[in-house]
C-alpha cells in the first residue's frame, strides 16, 4: 500500500474512532514492507543514511509515526470529551477508544516500534504512564 493511501485510511480510522485499525494497520504495513527485517537490522546497527537498508528503516519509522499520530488524536479527543454522567463507558467513548489504542500499541511485538513509542511517551512527559504499563 502506498504511504499516502495508508495515511488517508488511518485518518479515516481516526475519525471513526477505530483504534484497532489505526494502530494495527500501520504496524502490519511496517513489518510487511520489511519482511527480511533489513530495516530492523539497520536500526539495531544504528546505521546512517548511506546504509542500503536505511530506506527500509525509514519506511518502518513512517508507519510508526502514523500510530503515534493516532494515539495523539485519540488522546486529544479523550481530553476534550466531557465526563459521562452514567459512569458506564460506551463502546465509542473517547476514553475507551484511547485505552484500547494504547493496549494495542503496547501489545505489539515490534521492538523498533516499542523503542519509538517509549521515546515518544518520554518526550511527552508521560514516563509515569509508561512505568505503570511495565
Amino acid at each position: 500500500m502506498e504511504f499516502e493511501k495508508l495515511r488517508e485510511v488511518i485518518g479515516d480510522y481516526q475519525l471513526l474512532g477505530y483504534a484497532k485499525g489505526a494502530v494495527e494497520l500501520p504496524l502490519t504495513c511496517a513489518q510487511v514492507q520489511d519482511l527480511d527485517n533489513a530495516g530492523l537490522d539497520c536500526w539495531h546497527a544504528n546505521a546512517d543514511k548511506t546504509d542500503p537498508r536505511y530506506p527500509l528503516a525509514e519506511q518502518r519509522a513512517q508507519c510508526y509515526e502514523l500510530v503515534l499520530d493516532s494515539l495523539t488524536v485519540f488522546e486529544d479527543k479523550c481530553n476534550k470529551a466531557q465526563t459521562a454522567t452514567t459512569g458506564i463507558p460506551a463502546l465509542n467513548d473517547p476514553e475507551t477508544i484511547r485505552s484500547h489504542a494504547y493496549e494495542l500499541a503496547f501489545a505489539s511485538e515490534d521492538e523498533m516500534f516499542h523503542s519509538t513509542l517509549y521515546d515518544w511517551l518520554i518526550g511527552r512527559n508521560l514516563a509515569d504512564d509508561l512505568l505503570e504499563v511495565c
